[in-house]
């Protein structure tokens, strides 16, 4: 288990969890480093994301939560006990003067995501959900407010998007105008059947 290069400054580690994975980001810009979402338990911190930062060199300024469900937060306070000094985030605001987090409701009521300005990249987490995956098939808990968070989104200059599961039917990431038009009219019309 390693971090992987998905764009200038972003790194993707993909943790299991249940039968699929859950994803903890890494956004580097100049010595300075975000860790987004923190996998299920203590054993994913322990035997996943630190060595996964060993490796890549690295210590969190920064630990970002997108929303609050245990598959994204539950190594929450394994990691403020590594990391005292870094800076929890979970709301929304821009750091390192490149990364915006923004609110993208409708899954939970206090979902983020994170919009890369350099590169047009928009870490979703699990605020766009597709159809779904796995045993996990509706999970919106808000059908209005996630509507509204489609369309922000649509609204938005983005290149690519990366989600935090493989969600079905187009995975974990859509990449040009085409494929994210085609994941927007998926989450909508999935959200309305």
């Amino acid at each position: 288990m390693r971090f992987i290069k998905e764009e200038s400054g972003i790194y993707r580690l993909c943790v299991p969890f249940e039968a699929i994975y859950t994803t903890v980001f890494a956004l580097l810009e100049d010595n300075n480093v975000i860790l987004c979402d923190t996998a299920t338990t203590d054993y994913d911190v322990k035997n996943h994301i630190l060595p996964a930062l060993r490796e890549l060199g690295v210590m969190p300024n920064y630990i970002f939560c997108s929303h609050s469900h245990s598959d994204h937060a539950g190594g929450l306070s394994s990691l403020c006990e590594e990391f005292p000094d870094a800076k929890i985030i979970t709301s929304p605001t821009v750091l390192l003067g490149r990364f915006e987090v923004i609110s993208l409701k409708g899954h939970s009521a206090d979902s983020l995501a994170v919009f890369d300005t350099k590169t047009k990249t928009l870490l979703s987490f699990d605020c766009l959900q597709q159809r779904g995956i796995d045993k996990y098939r509706d999970a919106i808990t808000d059908k209005a407010e996630y509507l509204k968070s489609i369309e922000l989104v649509r609204s938005m200059d983005i290149r690519r998007i990366i989600f935090s599961h493989d969600y079905e039917p187009c995975g974990y990431s859509v990449t040009g105008k085409g494929e994210i038009e085609n994941v927007l009219n998926i989450c909508k019309e999935y959200a309305c059947r």
